[in-house]
């Protein structure tokens, strides 16, 4: 039980630092876009 705690919660944490790499790139994206 707690061991797919650990996963799911690490899944969680995957998904979400992929987001905000993704958030981040676009926004360089942009920026280049604009300069």
């Amino acid at each position: 039980m707690g061991t797919d705690l650990h996963i799911f919660c690490g899944r969680i944490q995957l998904t979400l630092t992929c987001g905000l790499l993704l958030a981040f790139v676009a926004n360089v994206a942009l920026l280049c876009a604009w300069l």
